[in-house]
């Protein structure tokens, strides 16, 4: 089997910048909108939960964030010395002259292991109803999604 560097390189990157044994940084959620600017889309509102090995935690907000196509926000913790198991983030989306509505996600790590960096990105689903995009029913269109 021949010995692929790029892929190995990037694997080894991806692991490195996720999760550590022990930190001496803060862990950080980045959210993302990358839903097409004519959908109209814009994330008003997000929080963050963070759970902590030592079983506390912190909230990062919820605070306004007012999200367009392609902008971003970070939510990250308070204390660098800590390590980050799991998260719990709660957005609230609106789509047009449509109500908002929440749209959540979680994850975490196995254990021992360090949660340092997710991006979370909201954009249009891989798969949808033809007959969504037709009713222009836009949340039938997007998702939360990691990476």
């Amino acid at each position: 089997m021949p010995y692929d560097v790029l892929d190995t390189t990037r694997e080894l990157i991806e692991r490195a910048g996720r999760v550590r044994r022990t930190t001496t940084s803060f862990c950080q959620i980045t959210v993302t909108n990358a839903c097409p600017a004519e959908w109209g889309v814009v994330i008003l509102v997000g929080g963050c939960k963070f759970f902590f090995n030592d079983d506390t935690e912190y909230t990062d907000g919820p605070k306004a964030v007012d999200l367009r196509a392609g902008e971003s926000a970070v939510f990250m913790t308070n204390r660098p010395e800590e390590c980050v198991h799991q998260f719990f983030l709660a957005l609230s989306v609106k789509a047009g002259d449509e109500p908002a509505q929440s749209l959540i996600e979680q994850d975490g790590v196995p254990e021992g292991q360090c949660l340092l960096h997710e991006t979370i990105t909201l954009g249009p689903k891989r798969r949808a109803a033809a007959d969504a995009l037709g009713r222009r029913d836009i949340y039938s269109l997007i998702e939360l999604r990691r990476g």
